[in-house]
């Protein structure tokens, strides 16, 4: 008997249509995998940027402005000329994980140092993958057993209280 080897074109799409259908299976949890581990160093380096300003803090008795998006509040360089200032309280400003910078800005975490209807707010947020401000930073921070639902940002209140 004479048997020619090879793959027939039956074959070959069956072999295609059954690696699209696990390509596509295994797409989904690969992004959500991502973005975890996005959402670890983002969270992580949050940390370290809010151990930064509470050293500023200790050593000022005032929080950094914070003016700029994405920007060194005051943590690397003294650009505002805060009094009694002994850093740098960070070697650098953290860029964050790959694609959550907002357009516009020059990293992905952002602070702000404000007063808002009789409230002082010292906070530090991240947007997250898809770049929206879903939280709204003048409400402040949730209260125990009213969770809000703030999508993929990450936000972290340093200060909030009346004044």
């Amino acid at each position: 008997m004479n048997f020619k080897r090879g793959i027939t074109i039956p074959e070959l799409i069956s072999v295609t249509v059954v690696f699209l259908v696990l390509s596509l299976m295994a797409f989904p949890m690969y992004t959500v995998y991502v973005n975890a581990q996005r959402r670890k160093v983002a969270v992580s380096q949050m940390k370290k940027i809010e151990r930064a300003i509470q050293r500023l803090y200790e050593d000022t008795g005032t929080y950094p402005p914070g003016s700029k998006l994405g920007s060194d509040p005051d943590l690397i360089q003294n650009i505002d000329n805060i009094p009694d200032w002994e850093g740098p309280y960070l070697k650098h400003w953290p860029h964050g994980p790959p694609g959550w910078t907002a357009p516009g800005a020059q990293g992905a975490y952002q602070y702000r140092n404000f007063y808002y209807h009789g409230y002082h707010v010292v906070v530090l947020w991240c947007y997250g993958p898809d770049l929206t401000p879903e939280a709204d930073i003048t409400k402040g921070p949730p209260e125990k057993g009213h969770p809000v639902n703030w999508g993929d940002n990450i936000v972290k209140y340093i200060l909030y209280t009346r004044y």
